[in-house]
């Protein structure tokens, strides 16, 4: 998971237009004093699936982003940066992600959803991801899985 995050992190700081719209990007949890907007994002599920010769895994990201102004336009300007545009390389909509050992096969945008709690205006954005393990010894840590499930 810590090179996935690493990747998440990593493309947020390449994209200047979204790092210039928010104060930071938090894993899981912003801290007390984080100040407005910001984004945290979290990794809600994880699952592998495996073929005679890939180990797929397939994962479900959200982005929430937090901001206290009165108006929502200012989280909807920052909401269209995280979408990103696909042909100019930004954002995270159908973005190819560079997870070290893993190639991205498809990320693409789930749901959206925009709300306001405590006066404060949040939006929830989920992404799937699908990678291809493409490390060394794919084929080896198949049959590893394969023998250990054959073990129970």
């Amino acid at each position: 998971m810590k090179k996935l995050f690493t990747a998440i992190y990593t493309k947020f700081q390449a994209d200047t237009a979204l790092v210039g719209a928010v104060t930071d990007l938090y894993n899981t949890e912003a801290p007390s004093n984080a100040v407005f907007p910001y984004i945290v994002f979290s990794m809600v599920s994880n699952t592998i699936d495996l073929d005679s010769s890939q180990n797929w895994e397939n994962y479900l990201i959200q982005f929430n982003i937090f901001d206290d102004d009165s108006s929502p336009s200012n989280i909807c300007n920052i909401y269209e940066l995280l979408k990103g545009d696909t042909a100019a390389g930004t954002g995270f909509d159908y973005f190819d992600l560079l997870i070290e050992d893993y190639a991205t096969v498809v990320m693409t945008r789930e749901v959206a959803k925009l709300m306001r709690v405590d006066n404060v205006w949040q939006y929830n954005v989920s992404y799937s991801l699908k990678t291809v393990y493409t490390g060394e010894v794919a084929t080896e840590k198949y049959c590893i899985h394969l023998y250990n499930l054959m073990g129970i």
